[in-house]
């Protein structure tokens, strides 16, 4: 019986959505609408459990036909998404990261932070009143704006995107897992004398903060277009699982390039892995 696979995307690959969508749909039992769809919102998870000679066809088409690069797993391989840490301040030391929980503290190395997830999701309208203008201030609020979060309020407003909230998630290799921000939820004094008067600018800050201590992210560059072009469509979402499978691709790729670097490592050179830190 022939192995079962799936397709994941690799890191850094080309992600031309409508022309894998097709080119799926040549090679599996499936509507090219659909395949589109599935690309579109399973982050970086082409295909699932397809024989392994269909996995090695389509992995040739395509890298020679739309430059896409991918990687053949076991169908059964699939990261599981842990429920991480839900981050109320974040703070950058020299060589690592401290994020305060609810009730204790937790630190982490700079290195061990691999990935970003820059996102926002819309809210209900009914969980979230908002002043006229669709999610425009009302002018006492305003003045509290600085220039880059006016343009970022006019934009949704003018595309009618409504209320949203933003989040990032930073990825951190095992122990650590997801470490999760909501800008709701943020305690931005964290910022110390830059923090600004409103809660939009500063995790507008936020972002510049985690960019310039950390060069070496994965998908930092989608985070650079969001802050130089302010467009909230870049960034946003219509449901919460279209966040949690580019999650789950991202800690499995963790996972695959942990065990790399181990079967990369001489035997005597193994030792034990360190954990999180944790602190009172």
């Amino acid at each position: 019986m022939s192995q079962r696979c799936r397709l994941i995307l690799e890191r850094g690959s080309p992600k031309p959505v409508s022309e894998i969508g097709q080119l799926l749909a040549c090679h599996l039992p499936v509507q090219p609408m659909d395949a589109i769809a599935s690309v579109r919102y399973g982050g970086g998870f082409l295909a699932d459990d397809i024989p392994e000679e269909t996995a090695d066809a389509l992995r040739a088409d395509l890298e020679d036909l739309l430059g896409v690069r991918c990687r053949k797993i076991d169908a059964d391989r699939s990261a599981v998404v842990p429920h991480g840490y839900r981050a109320f301040a974040l703070e950058f030391r020299r060589s690592d990261l401290v994020v305060r929980l609810v009730t204790s503290k937790i630190v982490i190395p700079l290195a061990d932070v691999r990935g970003l997830h820059l996102y926002a999701l819309r809210r209900p309208e009914e969980a979230s009143p908002q002043p006229a203008g669709n999610g425009v201030p009302l002018p006492s609020e305003r003045e509290l704006l600085s220039a880059r979060a006016t343009a970022l309020i006019e934009s949704l407003a003018q595309d009618g995107a409504g209320p949203v909230e933003f989040y990032l998630t930073l990825y951190c290799s095992e122990p650590f897992g997801p470490v999760r921000v909501r800008r709701s939820e943020f305690d931005f004094t964290c910022l110390g004398d830059e923090a600004l008067d409103h809660s939009l600018d500063n995790f507008l800050l936020l972002i510049d903060r985690v960019l310039d201590r950390l060069p070496h992210l994965w998908h930092r560059q989608a985070a650079q277009d969001f802050l130089s072009s302010l467009d909230v469509r870049r960034i946003l979402y219509f449901k919460p699982e279209e966040a949690e499978s580019f999650d789950r691709w991202n800690l499995l790729w963790i996972q695959l390039e942990a065990e790399e670097r181990l079967l990369a490592r001489p035997a005597s050179a193994v030792g034990p892995e360190s954990g999180a830190k944790e602190e009172p």
